[in-house]
């Protein structure tokens, strides 16, 4: 390909018309160059390099930058628009996002934790916690509440209630937000979870 400096040859030559006539070939070069290895790969897989996202998450806050594609079935994938953060070993980007009108999470399973812990529903569903084989809340406490840095903090201003009794418990989630769960007794050994809840469908 050949490209034009833009040097009208009918122009005597010197140095200025030389100097001139060189940095616009360097610039077209460059900027063809930036344009052509700007384009990303274009696979299914979206590694074409405009996938990338930031998050915040940790002791308060820890901004970090994810630049993978989510994959599996129930991930939450293609960004985070409700500004979810990263709470109680869950994060927004792989969270499972469910459908259903009442999710069930069952407890203990394999060892100390619920099943499925990090779930994206939509306003206007439930999650019903149900123990399996004879686990209950009496050995489980259910809490609202977060877990940083091996401290566990009860939340009473969300639809969570804290729970002692029983093997069952359904709450109704009316509002978008962000929720924590997690067990009194055994939060430390992971024993807990988020509940993301989006606004509700149309």
């Amino acid at each position: 390909m050949c490209y034009d400096s833009g040097y009208d040859r009918s122009l005597p030559l010197n140095a200025t018309t030389l100097r001139r006539s060189s940095a616009l070939t360097v610039l077209s070069l460059s900027l063809a160059g930036a344009l052509l290895g700007g384009c990303g790969g274009d696979d299914e897989s979206g590694s074409g390099g405009a996938g990338t996202t930031s998050s915040t998450t940790a002791a308060s806050s820890v901004t970090s930058s994810d630049t993978s594609t989510s994959t599996g079935t129930g991930g939450a994938g293609g960004g985070n628009p409700f500004g979810f953060t990263p709470m109680n070993g869950c994060d927004p980007e792989t969270a499972e996002d469910l459908q259903d009108l009442t999710v069930e999470i069952q407890f203990p399973v394999n060892g100390f934790k619920y099943s499925p812990s990090c779930i994206i529903i939509h306003a206007t569903h439930s999650v019903n916690w149900k123990g399996i084989d004879g686990s209950n809340f009496v050995s489980h406490p259910l809490v609202p509440g977060t877990v940083e840095g091996g401290v566990a903090t009860e939340d009473t201003a969300g639809p969570i209630v804290r729970t002692e009794s029983g093997d069952t418990q359904t709450v109704y989630f009316d509002a978008p937000g962000q929720f924590g769960y997690y067990c009194d007794f055994h939060y430390s050994s992971g024993m807990m979870g988020m509940i993301y809840v989006k606004p509700a469908p149309n």
